[in-house]
């Protein structure tokens, strides 16, 4: 043990000063084994994922959609790999550089992940009543989904941004989120950066279903592809966060 480390995150003679929480309940090493297992399969469907799109022409000039895609894979890389950053017993330490970078990591993609879904629905949107209009403009609606998804992920990045400073000066505690990795522990931190961005964007998605479904009666026209895409990208949404919700 390193007596004058301890001491000094005790004293905050370094970053995160004396909100970083010993590790009371760990996780069984089976369970941090599948974390990691779940880990690798997760980083190698996204680094597949980036390969397809970079080498295939077809889906770059397919639709818009793809894009936000690339985006989320381009975030949840980094996102997956931070859970390797571990000590020997199969989990970061808390009070050591490799729970500070975890937890750096996290907090910095984690939004723009959760907000990719609202950028989707926003895009299907924007299409769709570009398409009802009288005068479509598609150059004009373009323009106005870039500018609308730049706020939303400029958004994300200065809010992971402020989520990682706030652990970094010790304003947000860095707590035991089972054993598993290092990230915030107090409620209102939980509540800011994971919680109110994940229903914003869930939100977002039923919104505009909900408009999709009003556009549909109103003009009498079949958008039952859109519909369903839509569902199918709420569901998902719901499916894929409900685990993470629950265990953090």
């Amino acid at each position: 043990m390193n007596v004058t480390h301890d001491r000094d995150v005790v004293n905050g003679n370094v970053p995160f000063p004396a909100t970083t929480r010993s590790d009371d309940d760990p996780l069984p090493v089976w369970q941090k084994d599948e974390v990691l297992a779940v880990a690798v399969v997760n980083s190698l469907c996204c680094i597949f994922i980036l390969i397809t799109f970079f080498n295939l022409d077809g889906i770059k000039t397919s639709s818009r959609a793809p894009r936000h895609i690339l985006y989320k894979c381009g975030a949840l890389l980094p996102f997956t790999l931070s859970y390797f950053v571990v000590g020997p017993n199969r989990y970061a330490t808390y009070g050591t550089v490799t729970c500070n970078v975890q937890f750096i990591i996290q907090a910095l993609f984690g939004p723009c992940i959760l907000m990719c879904e609202l950028c989707i629905s926003f895009e299907i949107l924007l299409a769709v009543r570009t398409a009802l209009s009288k005068t479509p403009d598609l150059i004009a609606m373009e323009r106005r989904a870039d500018l609308i998804t730049r706020y939303i992920y400029g958004f994300s990045l200065i809010w992971g941004m402020v989520g990682a400073g706030s652990g970094w000066a010790g304003f947000s505690e860095i707590g035991n989120n089972g054993g598993a990795f290092c990230w915030f522990g107090d409620a209102l931190s939980k509540l800011l950066f994971f919680y109110l961005l994940m229903f914003v964007s869930l939100v977002g998605c039923l919104g505009t279903l909900l408009h999709l479904l009003y556009l549909q009666n109103r003009h009498n026209i079949p958008l039952n592809d859109i519909t369903r895409l839509l569902v199918t990208l709420s569901l998902a949404f719901i499916a894929v966060w409900t685990v993470p919700m629950c265990h953090r």
